[in-house]
């Protein structure tokens, strides 16, 4: 498996900053960069206002983390993506992350 682990993904953690309204913005910074196999999954389409858009799947398998929650984000290529889900193996090694491309 690990020579299988030749993709680099960035971990971005969220931070909350206050704004002068009283509310909170959340933005996001790198935490690290890890190893990681990129699996594409399933494309499908998901609507909006008058149109419907594509969303775009990717799983990524790399080494367990304890410190990995659904708020944090990933980075791959220059794209970032939202954790809709993580599974983790019975030997607690690896995990493998489903996720969404984010679009701005």
């Amino acid at each position: 498996m690990i020579g299988a682990l030749r993709d680099r993904l960035t971990l971005l953690t969220p931070t909350r900053i206050a704004d002068a309204g009283g509310g909170y913005q959340i933005t996001y910074a790198e935490k690290d960069t890890v190893p990681a196999r990129r699996i594409d999954s399933s494309s499908r389409n998901r609507a909006f206002v008058d149109r419907k858009l594509p969303v775009r799947r990717k799983q990524f398998t790399f080494r367990h983390r304890d410190d990995l929650v659904f708020e944090m984000r990933l980075r791959y290529e220059d794209r970032t993506y939202r954790i809709t889900d993580i599974q983790v193996d019975e030997q607690r090694r690896y995990q493998t992350v489903t996720a969404e491309e984010m679009r701005s």
